[in-house]
């Protein structure tokens, strides 16, 4: 569970032990990853669904600095 966000799940999310199995990924990077995702999510399920799916993807990418699309 993310206190901070507000964020309720069935089983608490530990970014701590999750980064300590991901290589590369620090806690902090990897909860405001989660986070980015989330808003995103909300973002989407309030746009309307004739929106093209490839610059949702792009707009996705870019939000999360990942410019592997």
């Amino acid at each position: 569970m993310m206190a901070d966000s507000g964020a309720r799940s069935g089983s608490p999310l530990i970014f701590t032990l999750l980064a300590m199995q991901t290589e590369g990924y620090s806690a902090a990077g990897l909860r405001d990853l989660a986070l980015r995702v989330m808003h995103q999510a909300a973002m989407r399920s309030t746009t309307p669904k004739d929106t093209d799916s490839d610059a949702a993807v792009g707009t996705l990418c870019q939000t999360l600095h990942m410019g592997l699309c």
